[in-house]
């Protein structure tokens, strides 16, 4: 047997769900390591890039910054990384050191 929920009850939760996912929507969620700045250094180690090419692609990444340092927001960053992830298993670019065949198969 199923109980019908009334409009009150229907409207609390969502209430109760909007409340609980507002920080998270404001950037103000639990997890602030998302919202740190990283030097070039610190940026390097998170993605494993050489501070030479961040150097190089700055501009690309967006730093803000603080006494003429380039600082970089980690959330950004991360962005960036998933999007670039996400473009990249859905074309067909050829890995380094593999041959690509023509359509012909030649």
């Amino acid at each position: 047997m199923r109980s019908v929920l009334e409009t009150e009850d229907i409207q609390a939760i969502v209430q109760a769900v909007i409340e609980a996912i507002q920080p998270l929507l404001n950037g103000n969620g639990k997890d602030e390591d998302e919202d740190k700045l990283m030097t070039v250094k610190k940026l390097s180690e998170y993605t494993g890039l050489s501070r030479q090419w961040i150097y190089n692609n700055k501009a690309k990444l967006e730093p803000v910054y603080l006494n003429g340092k380039p600082l970089f927001w980690k959330s950004k960053i991360k962005a960036m990384l998933k999007t670039e992830r996400h473009k990249n298993t859905k074309s067909n670019i050829p890995l380094r050191g593999f041959k690509q065949q023509n359509s012909r198969g030649r």
